[in-house]
């Protein structure tokens, strides 16, 4: 928590530093899930993970997964290539630009799939149909309950209780999603539950992306059993290519968000730690859902407190988290410290490299992290963020 950053190194707080050392552990278990899977198996990047592992990942054969015409164009500048799409809508004008940048594309409705299959199969795109597999997961869990893919009556894919009788002919493959930092087990449920409602459709296509959420580089996670399920499927099913679309998984515990306490504020007995950034603005999905504020942040020196009633200072110090807008959701807490904090001290927030530098804005003008690269004691800034640059992102102009 003490101040270990030369001036040069403060003036890029607040940051997100990706360890490259964790990222290629990650490659690593992906290839090796690949392999063990049995040969039928590719595991696609989705990119509304991070953006900022793009640079990264480039010339590493990792193939995007991308959910609109501007990730397409992200993909295919950084990572190269075309990438694999599922799209919740598609506008007509966005096609011309959209459909060079893709070899795969899941519709999310039959009316989409009608609007756009004949001129993708012209320009050579595989066509697909996602579907709501209906078995909840997520719903399950406190922390992750509003990230459930499978409800009823969820706007993302076609219901497969209401699918007909026969697909249309353009269909050559099915996408499901049903997953949120799940593991082995949920999947294999899952997927079971998915081949039992779609098991006719089967012999009559050529691939599935059977979707992300799938925890699989994380240290406890079954790799055995995950890679059983998948080779068996595939023995069952040896016409299909297989498609899994991880985001969390590639840049799961590789990314520190590094935050300068910038002022302690007291009132009514509750110490509050303002950081230089905004959990509203810039990691507005750790506000989000049913968990909110209890949502369980990794600090360096610092343990969560769940019972807040009966919170004392007798074994630390004890405080919550205050970002820099004045949005009054942007806080988090209660946590205690072993070490009295002070101004100026680092904070170090464990692995916040995933839905973070996707998901920020420049409200109240706060200026977003930075983007670092990290191997060993050498760093590389990829980012740096300007306060003048919330000029050109609002973009207004002089009447």
């Amino acid at each position: 928590m003490n101040d270990t950053l030369n001036p040069i190194d403060r003036d890029t707080l607040p940051r997100v530093v990706y360890n490259l050392d964790a990222l290629d552990k990650n490659i690593a278990r992906m290839r090796e899930i690949e392999s063990l899977a049995g040969g039928k198996l590719t595991i696609l990047y989705a990119l509304k993970a991070s953006y900022g592992v793009l640079p990264y990942f480039r010339d590493k054969g990792i193939i995007g997964e991308v959910s609109s015409l501007s990730e397409a164009l992200l993909s295919n500048t950084q990572l190269g290539g075309t990438s694999h799409a599922f799209c919740v809508s598609i506008k007509d004008r966005e096609w011309a630009a959209l459909s060079p940048l893709i070899s795969h594309i899941s519709f999310n409705s039959l009316s989409q799939g009608d609007q756009f299959h004949s001129r993708a199969q012209k320009e050579g795109i595989s066509c697909g149909l996602r579907i709501n597999p209906r078995h909840s997961v997520v719903s399950q869990d406190d922390y992750h309950a509003d990230y459930d893919p499978c409800k009823a009556g969820c706007r993302f894919g076609a219901d497969v209780n209401e699918l007909p009788k026969e697909l249309p002919e353009w269909v050559s493959g099915l996408h499901m999603h049903a997953l949120c930092e799940s593991g082995a087990e949920d999947f294999t449920n899952v997927l079971a539950a998915f081949e039992q409602g779609v098991e006719r459709f089967l012999p009559n296509l050529k691939w599935l992306n059977l979707g992300g959420g799938q925890l699989c580089t994380s240290d406890d996670f079954d790799r055995d059993s995950f890679t059983t399920a998948l080779r068996e499927f595939s023995a069952r099913h040896p016409h299909l290519a297989l498609y899994l679309e991880p985001g969390e998984a590639w840049v799961w515990n590789a990314g520190t968000l590094e935050s300068e306490v910038v002022d302690i504020v007291e009132a009514a007995g509750v110490k509050t730690i303002i950081v230089d950034f905004s959990f509203r603005a810039h990691g507005s999905d750790f506000l989000v859902g049913s968990a909110m504020e209890t949502l369980p942040l990794e600090v360096d020196g610092f343990t969560l407190i769940e019972d807040k009633a009966s919170a004392t200072e007798e074994n630390g110090f004890l405080y919550h988290f205050g970002g820099a807008s004045c949005a009054m959701c942007d806080t988090k807490g209660v946590y205690r410290s072993e070490k009295e904090i002070r101004k100026g001290d680092i904070l170090r927030f464990r692995n916040m490299g995933f839905y973070f530098d996707v998901t920020f804005s420049w409200f109240n003008g706060i200026v977003p992290p930075s983007i670092v690269y990290q191997r060993g004691e050498e760093t590389q800034i990829i980012t740096k963020r300007e306060p003048e640059q919330f000029l050109s992102a609002v973009r207004l102009p002089r009447l």
